[in-house]
């Protein structure tokens, strides 16, 4: 995979767990989260940026190192249990 997809797809991972928590209210009978869903438009956002204009990134066309997928993968984890212990505590 190439760096330039590596981080879209980043971008593009956070802006999905931001949008879950954005329309997470709609489930209590109440209305999408203002906040989350303008974090989640940005989030979104950067992530076209990331993949159409890729010049922030160091030689965009190379492939990514394992190291970034390894430490992806953990955040992930981190992000996907938190997300979980926080349904299960709220809801």
């Amino acid at each position: 995979m190439k760096r330039r997809t590596f981080f879209a797809l980043v971008w593009v991972s956070l802006a999905v767990v931001f949008g879950l928590l954005a329309v997470q209210p709609i489930f209590d009978d109440g209305a999408v989260d203002l906040g989350y869903g303008l974090v989640t438009v940005a989030h979104g956002s950067i992530a076209g940026v990331y993949w159409m204009h890729p010049q922030p990134i160091d030689d965009p066309d190379e492939p990514a190192p394992r190291e970034w997928f390894e430490l992806a993968g953990l955040i992930a984890m981190a992000l996907l249990g938190s997300t979980l212990l926080l349904f299960v505590v709220v809801g």
